[in-house]
């Protein structure tokens, strides 16, 4: 073996290892993903009926409604394998994984010697990281492969050969997950790639057209239109598959309706279907910093290999990234398809100075270079990954590992109402519907999941409206008597019905509340577990320890307070700062850099009168921390709650002058400033609130009233309308709009404004009352 030969060898193994550990890392993820349990429980029924389900049976606002559960081949696998255990579906997969991965590599295998080949697979296995979980779109992502391996190898030889066995993977794609539709495009686009190539291979007599050397086959293919058909066939015969399904050709159009669907209402409301270009930059995660680099790398891949692209592979790169500019979710299949684009752009270049294998001189430092840093980047990525560092630096619930991430499921919220006899018709977070249902048994009838094409837009709308200010509607139009309450994004509503004399805080754990309303068949539930929270609380069963597994902390695992910081967030949210301060100085015992937890328990401190204790407490926030402005805004909250208004717009104001920018806070300023007569300063505070995007038809109403009192007519009839543009149903509203306009000479459309009030209520004796004014 040469000097070099032996030096690249070297390298070449350090190199294929630490991507290695890189994969290990993002693909042994513990279960949590929220519609897994829903997965699970409809593989269980099938495999307990025999049959799949047609009508919804899970949840009480949809009751009957069609099913079509299209992915229900990977749910039956998830069944089968939880009835041996977790770890078995965690090691699955990894597999899954593995078998993607190494089939694209084994694809490059000609250029696996070139750093440049490791640093595209490494930067696609951290692209696609967010999203490596237990999902059915595994299934997606391990098809896509074999797809572009298969078809590609069939354009290349010149024959379709191996690449039929896809008619048969398209039948299992197409019962395993919802996107099967990119099965047809990629082969009906490699069929149109072939015509192409064969067109422009025929015609080509100089120029550009010489220059394109995209007819890459062997000298046994046959002539480019045999070819051509034979590829149309096998995209015939793919498309074809996509109707070997349960459900036929309602299950074939599946795809299609979730595509529309997801350019709908769901689309809006769902944040993993948000664009990334929609993210500001300064907020990025890591794994789409990686995926950023990565399409960066790839298009240059595509710059350097432009006369050998072939019209396939650049329509691969389109999709690619379009998919990845439209939805978070996407991700993974960018990092898929990009990554077969560049490893495949690479197989062409394997013979150029940069890219190549060989080299020698100050192009062969640099590839040294490049495998250097993506090696030692892959190695400190795994780790971070590893020990969940990754992970708590953004306060997702995962974990590296196998097993499921017990501590983020309502399993004791679901015991309990199962247990104590609350009424099954349950309110609940749409994340959360599956593991009620499926943890109960199907005893509790959910009120949403996560199967949007169920419930509808109407419905979700509907869903999505839910708060302090629509409970009551909400809840007595549905029948709703029970309600399981994550805190995380609940606290106003749960502030709410803490307060409510109709529902009594009845279960409280460090994730979860349940409410149960008064009614006579909740006497004795409520009798029985009704919580004071101004009484100290106890815990029911032993508290568990906040300590990472054994292997994790002997490479550094970095744990997390969910538990004691958790307990102290349900307190708080219903207002008990006592039983909170005694779980926020745990937290601080086992973590004294939790930020938030400094800033949370310095303003209790601040506001029971120890001035001192908390400042001192607040001051060693790192300068700068978004943390200092956020207490001041809380302690402002709990100076109101205890009557000290004044203090508590001081400290409002102290919040914002010290970057806090919750625009809902703006509001709640606001109104202190409104309830004081102070209407000028109300205004600016509702006007900064709507540019920050939170606006409500009750704020724009109580601002048109500012500008109205301070002479502002024109304003005063622009807040009015928005108003009206978020809720037509408002006939104050539409009173006030009447009397602005009327005021300002506009008498059409001042009689049209009284008119809509009183349609809208018909005995409004004031609209009346202008209306007849106006009409003499």
């Amino acid at each position: 073996m040469s000097k070099e030969s032996g030096q690249r060898g070297t390298w070449w193994w350090a190199l294929a290892a630490s991507v290695g550990v890189l994969f290990l890392a993002v693909s042994v993820q513990k279960i949590w993903p929220g519609d897994f349990w829903g997965q699970l429980r409809t593989g269980q029924w099938i495999l307990e009926h025999g049959k799949l389900p047609t009508a919804d049976d899970y949840s009480f606002t949809a009751a009957g409604r069609e099913v079509r559960e299209v992915r229900w081949l990977f749910c039956v696998l998830v069944a089968l394998g939880w009835k041996v255990g977790p770890w078995v579906l965690c090691v699955g997969q990894a597999v899954a994984l593995g078998v993607m991965w190494g089939v694209l590599a084994w694809s490059a295998r000609r250029v696996l010697g070139s750093p440049w080949a490791w640093a595209v697979l490494a930067l696609a296995m951290a692209g696609g990281a967010g999203r490596w979980v237990l999902r059915p779109e595994l299934a997606t992502d391990l098809f896509l492969v074999v797809f572009l391996v298969l078809l590609e190898r069939a354009r290349v030889r010149g024959k379709v050969g191996a690449a039929w066995w896809l008619v048969a993977a398209q039948v299992l794609w197409v019962n395993a997950h919802s996107v099967y539709v990119f099965g047809p495009v990629l082969a009906w686009m490699y069929a149109g790639s072939v015509a192409v190539e064969g067109i422009v291979a025929a015609r080509a007599r100089g120029g550009v057209l010489k220059e394109l050397r995209w007819e890459r086959v062997g000298t046994e293919a046959a002539p480019w239109r045999e070819r051509a058909l034979g590829m149309a066939l096998l995209a015939l015969g793919v498309t074809a598959a996509c109707w070997v399904n349960p459900y036929f050709h309602r299950g074939a159009v599946y795809a299609l309706e979730m595509w529309r669907e997801a350019g709908g209402f769901v689309g809006e409301m769902l944040g993993e279907m948000r664009s990334p270009l929609t993210i500001p930059i300064a907020i990025w995660r890591w794994d789409l910093w990686c995926a950023a680099v990565l399409t960066i790398v790839v298009v240059g891949t595509y710059a350097l290999n432009w006369r050998r692209v072939g019209p396939a592979r650049l329509g691969v790169l389109v999709i690619a990234l379009y998919l990845g500019a439209t939805m978070q979710r996407n991700l993974p299949i960018l990092a898929v398809l990009t990554a077969w684009g560049g490893l495949m752009n690479l197989v062409d270049l394997r013979d150029s100075a940069w890219c190549g294998v060989a080299g020698a001189g100050r192009l062969r430092a640099v590839r040294g270079v490049v495998a250097a840093a993506f090696g030692v980047g892959s190695v400190g990525l795994a780790w971070y990954v590893a020990t969940d560092r990754a992970w708590v630096d953004i306060n997702a619930p995962r974990e590296t590992g196998i097993g499921v991430v017990e501590w983020d499921l309502p399993t004791g919220a679901t015991d309990f109402v199962v247990s104590s006899g609350c009424r099954p018709q349950v309110y609940n977070h749409m994340r959360e519907g599956h593991y009620l249902g499926w943890r109960s048994e199907g005893k509790i009838k959910v009120f949403v999941d996560g199967r949007t094409d169920v419930y509808g837009d109407d419905f979700l709308r509907e869903y999505m409206s839910t708060g302090a200010g629509t409970w009551d509607a909400i809840s007595t139009k549905w029948g709703i008597n029970t309600a399981v309450l994550p805190v995380r994004g609940y606290e106003v509503l749960i502030d709410s019905l803490r307060r409510h004399a109709g529902w009594a805080l009845v279960y409280l754990d460090h994730r979860n509340l349940v409410f149960a309303r008064r009614i006579p068949e909740h006497s004795d539930l409520i009798a029985a577990h009704a919580i004071d929270p101004q009484r100290e609380w106890v815990a029911p069963t032993p508290e568990p320890e906040e300590r990472v597994e054994g292997w994790k902390r002997l490479i550094g695992g970095k744990a997390r307070p969910w538990y004691n910081f958790g307990l102290a967030q349900s307190f708080l949210a219903v207002g008990s700062t006592g039983n909170a301060e005694r779980y926020l100085r745990r937290t601080l015992d086992r973590f004294p850099g939790h930020e938030r937890a400094i800033a949370e328990l310095a303003a209790i401190e601040r506001s029971t009168g120890r001035e001192e204790q908390g400042a001192a407490r607040l001051a060693a926030l790192p300068r700068g921390s978004v943390w200092r402005g956020y207490s001041e805004r809380v302690l402002a909250l709990y100076l109101d709650e205890s009557g000290k208004r004044e203090a508590a717009i001081e400290a409002m104001e102290r919040a914002f002058a010290s970057g806090e920018t919750e625009a809902a806070s703006r509001v709640v300023l606001g109104d202190w400033y409104f309830a004081a007569g102070n209407l000028a300063a109300a205004g600016r505070q509702y006007e900064a609130a709507a540019r920050a995007g939170h606006e409500t038809a009750a704020e724009w109403k109580k601002l048109g009233y500012v500008r109205e009192r301070g002479g502002d007519d024109a304003g005063a009839a622009k807040a009015y309308e928005r108003s009206i543009e978020l809720d037509p149903g408002q006939h104050e509203v539409w009173y006030l709009l009447g009397v602005v306009r009327n005021r300002r000479g506009e008498r059409p459309q001042a009689r049209e404004a009284f008119a809509t009030a009183v349609r809208l209520k018909p005995d409004y004796a004031a609209a009346r009352r202008a209306l007849e004014a106006m009409g003499r």
